[in-house]
């Protein structure tokens, strides 16, 4: 199907018209006027409104960065920033366009088990719950590495919004590590207004509840986002009886954390419920663990890109970090030529390019 775009606005075959960011937007939105309202900030002019508001990078899909922080960034804008600051959003590009390359290959396969499990063998539709978890980490925080770096080199700092999410040992830790900037709000604006843990711990764990329901609601109108905010919230009031003491208890601890969120994500994924008990219904009637392995050689090359997804999910903010405290900076500027190749080589190994999925929210 043919679509057009015009600049913050996206006109469907059907003339509908539809705001990109409409609910990042909003969410900024909520978070100024309530900070003005408790006095975070006092002083404002109409123009920083305007370009906290329309600031193209984070517009899309985040990361949310609140007024003031977001004022004193650009009123500093590159009076605080070194030499390093603008190497560091050079690799955020290039290192957010391989991240993207990667999903979208991932996304070639999962995509078409996600809509149609019946048309796939358990062991395959099994892959895919695998394939999903590397690719939403891939695509989202792809995007976010690019977003940072344009903004850096413009000057402008906005917060970090991953952490290696999926070396949580528990959901509470995954939300300090996944979309860092969205927990921050839901905490701040909806958690603690509810009461947060001022009111006993039934009124907690109500509050919790609450929050990740809204949390997947705002995700979208379906009952598939529900649930998967409120499995999220469940598993946040669990993790607040775990007690990591011993290496054993903390590998396990990460183990069930990272597949339950695996399996989340394909609850979060397919919005038909009918879909998802047929998704499952062929993990546990059609499976054959002896036909993984031809499936793996016959998809190599998808295997390959899928295991150095997971290698940059779990070291990305070592990664980071490292080219971040590169004292040298023609060291640096070494690095991210290497990257910045890598990126354009891979550029030109098409595959069928995805739209970045939090756009859609």
């Amino acid at each position: 199907k043919r679509q057009d775009y015009i600049p913050l606005l996206k006109l469907q075959p059907n003339y509908f018209i539809q705001i990109i960011g409409i609910s990042y937007f909003v969410l900024n939105s909520i978070s100024m006027i309530i900070d003005y309202y408790k006095n975070k900030f006092t002083e404002f002019s109409i123009l920083d409104i305007l370009v906290y508001s329309l600031y193209f990078p984070k517009i899309f899909a985040g990361p949310l960065v609140r007024f003031k922080e977001f004022t004193e960034e650009l009123n500093n804008n590159y009076s605080n920033k070194s030499i390093n600051s603008l190497n560091l959003g050079l690799f955020l590009i290039s290192f957010g366009i391989v991240k993207k390359w990667l999903a979208d290959y991932i996304f070639q396969f999962s995509s078409a088990v996600i809509n149609n499990p019946a048309g796939f063998s358990g062991e395959q539709v099994f892959l895919t719950i695998y394939m999903y978890t590397a690719y939403i980490f891939l695509d989202f925080s792809g995007y976010t590495d690019i977003a940072r770096g344009t903004s850096l080199l413009m000057g402008i700092n906005l917060p970090e919004n991953f952490k290696a999410p999926y070396l949580a040992s528990n959901f509470r830790e995954f939300w300090r590590r996944w979309h860092i900037t969205l927990y921050e709000w839901i905490k701040d604006y909806i958690y603690i207004s509810l009461g947060g843990s001022r009111k006993g711990k039934f009124r907690t764990y109500l509050n919790v509840i609450v929050a990740f329901v809204l949390s997947g609601m705002w995700h979208g109108n379906s009952i598939n986002y529900i649930i998967w905010g409120f499995f999220h919230g469940l598993g946040v009031i669990l993790s607040r009886f775990t007690n990591l003491q011993n290496t054993i208890y903390k590998f396990s601890s990460w183990f069930i954390t990272f597949n339950s969120v695996a399996l989340l994500w394909i609850i979060f994924a397919i919005t038909d419920f009918n879909k998802i008990k047929l998704f499952f219904n062929q993990i546990f009637t059609n499976f054959n663990i002896y036909g993984l392995i031809p499936f793996i050689h016959s998809k190599y090359d998808l295997m390959i890109v899928l295991t150095i997804g997971y290698i940059l999910a779990f070291s990305d903010l070592i990664i980071k970090e490292k080219v971040e405290n590169i004292s040298e900076v023609k060291y640096q500027y070494a690095f991210n030529f290497v990257v910045y190749v890598l990126a354009i080589i891979l550029l030109n190994f098409k595959v069928s390019v995805s739209p970045f999925l939090y756009e859609n929210f």
